[in-house]
């Protein structure tokens, strides 16, 4: 008898735990974001410096905060010629953004985007609520036949939503707290200001 309580009351607990996290999840997610770009053109692209974060109030200062590098900052960031001539052919970050600004005529703003080269796909999250549907459509529109085209690759074009799109912010989310978790931890034992750097002596 003691043990079907207990089965019972863990599973209780269990229940009110995933509530509580799917109530959360559900209040710091963007519905309607999110897009996701398959049949990129296979290349050697170098590692997405472009890390995701979730929505707020300034979603620059959070990303600042939280150490992570927006697709916007990467636009502004210094290149040499030499690396501007080997990425022209490759799905970096600043690449398939300008693409997409000048396909939906920069009428849609960007978030960020995530490259996973493995897969040659991409998935893009605006900053406006309920507008990835839109900008699907403006991007098919901006073909004469329809099909869209980065790079002579055709590519297919769909918005995440119902367990697809909880999924990903799920995950978004806890790569975001393990994030928080790690960089909470600065300076050691003795608190120091410049964390485990070593000071410069002069």
């Amino acid at each position: 008898m003691n043990e079907r309580v207990d089965l019972r009351t863990r599973q209780k607990k269990i229940a009110a735990t995933e509530s509580r996290r799917e109530t959360e999840i559900a209040s710091r997610m963007t519905i309607g974001t999110l897009l996701e770009l398959t049949g990129l053109p296979k290349a050697a692209p170098k590692p997405s410096a472009d890390v995701p974060s979730e929505k707020g109030d300034d979603e620059e200062s959070q990303e600042k905060k939280d150490g992570i590098e927006s697709s916007e900052n990467l636009k502004d960031a210094k290149e040499s010629p030499k690396d501007r001539i080997r990425d022209e052919n490759q799905n970096t970050v600043v690449n398939l953004k300008e693409w997409l600004n000048e396909k939906l005529e920069s009428s849609i703003q960007i978030a960020w985007i995530d490259i996973e080269p493995a897969a040659n796909k991409a998935i893009v999250r605006f900053k406006e609520a309920n507008i990835a549907e839109n900008a699907l459509t403006k991007l098919t529109q901006a073909f004469d036949d329809g099909q869209i085209t980065y790079k002579d690759s055709k590519l297919t074009g769909r918005v995440l939503t119902g367990a697809e799109e909880i999924s990903f912010w799920t995950s978004l989310l806890a790569v975001l707290q393990a994030k928080r978790k790690k960089g909470g931890h600065h300076g050691g034992r003795g608190g120091s200001r410049f964390g485990n750097k070593r000071r410069r002596v002069n």
